[in-house]
């Protein structure tokens, strides 16, 4: 699943990365992700600290930055979002989720 023309790793790769303790992915990823490719690698940074966000931060939100790693929490999704951005040296590219509940929204 690379891009054509694309010189880093292939997004499975990188994924597997992450879900194994890798916290960055390469600069050229982040211009071409999917949806459901933030969403994989949010989860899979999710699962790195899962112990501390559930034993310390549970029923708020956490903004992950799946680019670099970093995230933030916040009582609502709006400021949890709002301080990651603001970590950020260039583009957010983030996955928003309750902590310890796996929130889905379908026909609203």
């Amino acid at each position: 699943m690379t891009d054509p023309g694309d010189r880093g790793q292939p997004l499975e790769t990188e994924i597997r990365d992450l879900q194994q303790g890798a916290t960055e992915v390469s600069p050229s990823t982040e211009n071409r992700l999917r949806p459901s490719e933030i969403a994989e690698r949010g989860e899979a940074i999710y699962q790195q600290h899962k112990g501390e966000f559930e034993g310390r931060y549970s029923g708020q939100y956490v903004a992950i930055n799946v680019t670099d790693g970093r995230y933030a929490i916040g009582p609502t999704g709006l400021e949890a979002i709002d301080k990651a951005r603001k970590m950020c040296d260039k583009l957010f590219v983030g996955y928003l989720r309750v902590v310890g509940f796996v929130e889905s929204f379908g026909n609203i």
